[in-house]
């Protein structure tokens, strides 16, 4: 989500059906630098607002569902920007961008901290970088879907609709996604939801609760859990 979101948006706003249609041509030069600046800018504003949010969002609803409130924000963004067109103006644009950066920063946030939680260890960083190169994937993606669209299609409105569509791929794979994975064990029992915790970590390691391996990692997870309440509250 946030490596295509970042970069499909400059060559989109570049493509001449995308000016054709906002009518582009009635703006200076330096009012159209503008009008660009403040489509870029709005989803990094709204990705600034959104990583404070996801610390109440992780906190309060957990790491599995505030990731899928902040991917249903997102496609909810995608879908303004889809409903923008040269009657109703850039308005829709600007609030889709918002809530696109809103549920990016969000879920960027909150994306490393479900991961640690879950992996084992001996794998947590390789799966941190594998979260890491989805993002930059995101980033080809992107300029690769604006040069196939400016070089096999001929301008129209739906030339520069389906960069703006194909965000909703990736972030409705994960919000799909996110129904078949569980809640961070580790956020469970920090909620005192033992029994639940125990479950959710016996399904996501595949191992009896009573498996050495199993006993070290809880007896892991209550000791920081203890230390954390000790030194922070």
């Amino acid at each position: 989500m946030i490596g295509y979101d970042s970069a499909f948006i400059g060559g989109s706003i570049a493509l001449a059906s995308f000016k054709t249609e906002f009518d582009w041509a009635k703006y200076s030069p330096e009012e159209s630098d503008l009008i660009s600046e403040n489509i870029v800018s709005c989803y990094q504003a709204g990705a600034f607002f959104g990583a404070f949010f996801a610390y109440a969002a992780g906190h309060y609803l957990g790491r599995k569902k505030g990731l899928q409130v902040f991917s249903a924000v997102f496609i909810l963004g995608a879908g303004l920007m889809l409903g923008a067109n040269g009657e109703r103006g850039l308005g829709l644009l600007y609030a889709g961008r918002t809530l696109a950066g809103i549920g990016v920063g969000g879920a960027s946030n909150l994306t490393p901290i479900y991961i640690s939680e879950l992996a084992p260890p001996a794998i947590r960083g390789r799966l941190v970088g594998l979260y890491e190169m989805g993002w930059q994937i995101g980033g080809v993606v992107g300029f690769w879907i604006n040069y196939g669209v400016s070089t096999t299609m001929k301008p129209s409105r739906e030339q520069w609709l389906i960069p703006f569509a194909i965000q909703l791929i990736p972030a409705g794979l994960m919000f799909i996604g996110l129904f078949f994975i569980r809640e961070s064990p580790r956020w469970l029992m920090s909620r005192g939801q033992r029994a639940k915790a125990l479950k959710n970590l016996c399904w996501i390691r595949k191992l009896d609760t009573h498996d050495v391996y199993m006993l070290e990692e809880v007896s892991a997870i209550d000791a920081a859990l203890e230390h954390q309440h000790a030194t922070v509250g």
